[in-house]
């Protein structure tokens, strides 16, 4: 799957399908942290906890974050 950068103001947006936000556990709001790896590869991973999305379970928006913010500021 592949998707286009896109210029939104001073900054540039990934935009991303439905079905990666369904199958990630992912929704709209939620907070994540990115990190660009040694390869050059961006990795974008939710801060908190994520339910499977077979789940069922439709409130991850609000779960609590688990890593550190000594761990989110050295990114």
């Amino acid at each position: 799957m592949s998707t286009r950068l896109n210029r939104w103001g001073h900054s540039v947006g990934l935009r991303l399908p439905a079905a990666v936000l369904a199958a990630s556990g992912l929704s709209v709001g939620r907070s994540v942290s990115i990190r660009v790896l040694d390869n050059g590869d961006v990795r974008v991973r939710p801060i908190g906890k994520i339910e499977p999305a077979e789940s069922g379970d439709t409130d991850t928006a609000t779960a609590k974050p688990t890593e550190s913010e000594s761990e989110l500021a050295q990114w």
